[in-house]
């Protein structure tokens, strides 16, 4: 049975033989915010909920049956804590029966030869331990060979859709050397920011923070500068060893480019609000004019700021800054 969600309210975000993983309107999403090697070779997308609390329900992404359901302990990086279970879901897709869609990090509420379409509840969004303390719910989904669908490794490469729900704006050059936004969350592991309007831009229907490529503008996907690496999502042509500027600072060099994006390693860095170290900014991948970013603490708790403050978050390559 279809969901209550309606089907309009879904969009195509990238694409492998023939199946379309769809998000919906409300989610933000990302390729290269995560350090596992699905998303640095473009073979995973995680979409994330827009209410930012597990046990929220998770809706299913593309149309098919459930195959196989699978729960296994996860690794304790909560040295406190008992470990979390993982889930893997694999859904063998209807437009291509030899492809499947593998889901984790969702608790199942289907069981085997369900038949599921985009937008029915799955389970709910849960929380392993593959997912650090600042890491809010959402899916990691990958599209899979049936024979090779639940290793680490083996996804298929994916193709990113445009989106084009909204006008898109005209990318123009950065201003100032500086992020300044406005603070609009704050939790004991996380603090979120809504960026000023002139740091925010719109590629091929995805928004986010706006970034140089060389003399070109994109859009930032990566945790900068913890995950190491990150993804731009591009317009024009860009060449590998082009600089990366971030609010006018460097943060990087393109290591490749291939479907409309530029990856790169990170660059050593500090992220600073008002001399006070963080571990670093989460840079994801909106369907809207308007967008946020996380500031994440170096450990739990460790926030200097609160609702409705004005904040100027600083990329320093100063390596001396002290840490309070």
């Amino acid at each position: 049975m279809k969901g209550e969600v309606p089907i309009k309210e879904f969009i195509p975000i990238v694409s492998a033989l023939g199946v379309d993983i769809f998000a919906h309107v409300s989610n933000s999403i990302s390729f290269f915010n995560s350090p596992f090697s699905a998303h640095r070779d473009l073979k995973a997308v995680d979409i994330y909920s827009n209410k930012a609390e597990f046990g929220e329900e998770a809706l299913c992404p593309v149309d098919g049956v459930i195959k196989a359901i699978r729960e296994y302990p996860s690794p304790n990086i909560y040295p406190s804590k008992s470990p979390l279970p993982e889930y893997l879901i694999l859904i063998k897709c209807s437009d291509n029966p030899k492809v499947y869609t593998k889901v984790l990090h969702v608790c199942p509420s289907v069981s085997i030869n369900h038949i599921v379409h985009v937008g029915d509840a799955i389970g709910t969004l849960s929380r392993s331990g593959y997912l650090p303390f600042w890491v809010n719910p959402h899916m990691h989904v990958e599209l899979r060979n049936p024979q090779d669908a639940i290793r680490a490794n083996g996804a298929y490469p994916l193709q990113i859709l445009s989106v084009k729900r909204r006008k898109k704006n005209s990318p123009k050059s950065m201003s100032g050397n500086d992020l300044i936004g406005i603070v609009t969350c704050v939790r004991a592991h996380y603090a979120i920011v809504r960026p000023k309007t002139d740091i925010w831009t719109t590629i091929r229907g995805f928004s986010g923070l706006k970034i140089c490529v060389g003399n070109r503008i994109g859009v930032l996907d990566c945790g900068l500068p913890y995950i190491g690496y990150g993804g731009v999502l591009i317009n024009e042509e860009v060449k590998r060893s082009d600089p990366l500027y971030l609010a006018g600072t460097k943060i990087g060099e393109v290591t490749e480019t291939s479907n409309d994006v530029a990856k790169f390693e990170a660059n050593p860095l500090k992220v600073v609000v008002n001399d006070y170290e963080y571990r670093g900014i989460s840079s994801k991948l909106h369907f809207g004019n308007e967008g946020e970013i996380k500031l994440v603490p170096i450990r739990m708790g460790r926030i200097n700021t609160s609702v409705n403050n004005t904040i100027t978050i600083s990329l320093k390559t100063d390596m001396n800054i002290n840490k309070k």
